[in-house]
Order: structure tokens, then sequence, then C-alpha cells
């Protein structure tokens, strides 16, 4: 979690270790605040998770997005992630074919450490 000057929450991250996939780790969830968003904050908040799933021993980290969310892939792109995945959206990423349940298609990006 981020704070600001008077201790407001500007952002935070929840991300975690696979308990099957030990050289695994997945961001879960991102949130930036409104007014704080394109700053660098999720960047400087990604970084650091990375570093702390290095040190747990993870190789690789993986995060889902909705394949219609256009910022978010643009964002995991920026920061090194690549779509997997089989078949093919309206918005050209890769879906994982129902992730989330039937039709809960998604996009799966993963990034090396």
């Amino acid at each position: 979690m981020v704070t600001d000057a008077d201790g407001t929450v500007a952002g935070f991250i929840i991300a975690f270790v696979s308990q099957t996939h030990p050289d695994t780790g997945y961001i879960h969830f991102v949130w930036v605040s409104p007014q704080l968003r394109r700053h660098g904050l999720a960047g400087l908040m990604y970084d650091r998770v990375f570093t702390l799933l290095r040190e747990r021993g993870c190789l690789r980290v993986e995060a889902v997005t909705i394949p219609e969310n256009a910022g978010s892939l643009a964002f995991h792109e920026h920061m090194g992630f690549r779509a997997k995945g089989t078949g093919g959206s309206p918005f050209e990423a890769p879906i994982a074919p129902d992730h989330a349940g039937p039709g809960q298609h998604r996009v799966v990006l993963v990034r090396p450490l």
C-alpha cells in the first residue's frame, strides 16, 4: 500500500506466490487513486512486487484482465508482460476461453522475473 503525505491511500496491490507453482507469482488486484493515475505509481508498485517475488524464488509473474480493457493491456505490455492463450478477441489480445467460468474469457499475461 502507498499513502500520500496526509496518510490517504494512494494505491495498493495484492499479489501472492502460487501454492501449486511456487516459481510463479500472481498479481491479483491493483488500484491507484484516480487523481494519481498516469503518474507512474502503478509501475513503482509492480516493480516492488517483482522484487519481492524474486526474493521468494519466483521466476515469472502472471496477471489477468478482460479482453476489452485496452488500458490494462497497454500498461501490462509496457511493464514487459505478454499475453498467452488461444483464440483471439476483437481487441487483438489472445484469450484464455472460459478462464473465469463459462463465457468468462480473460487475457492471461505473463512476464519473466
